[in-house]
């Protein structure tokens, strides 16, 4: 052990971990004010959830067909939200998503 070395603990939450796969891999999900870009899906079908960081869900959403969603969001308050997209062949991927 070096002498000017420290020991961290680090500690990871599984609620935000993503767990990526190739249908999944490239898929990107940005936010432009009211609407929410799911661009790169790889899946003939998904469903995109949006949670406030409390756990309410706000907004669930299907997807069909692969390529580039726009999504339209309800009127929401400025914060972060949890989004889970998940295709129907089971994958999963979850996201932190900051509206301003």
């Amino acid at each position: 052990k070096c002498p000017n070395s420290s020991t961290f603990n680090v500690t990871l939450d599984a609620a935000l971990s993503q767990e990526l796969n190739s249908s999944l891999e490239h898929l990107s999900i940005t936010v432009n004010k009211n609407s929410l870009n799911v661009d790169g899906l790889n899946a003939p079908k998904a469903t995109l959830q949006l949670y406030t960081i409390y756990g309410k869900r706000v907004v669930t959403k299907t997807l069909r067909g692969k390529g580039n969603h726009n999504l339209q969001l309800p009127q929401l308050a400025k914060g972060i939200y949890i989004s889970i997209l998940e295709t129907s062949g089971g994958q999963r991927r979850t996201d932190k998503i900051l509206l301003k």
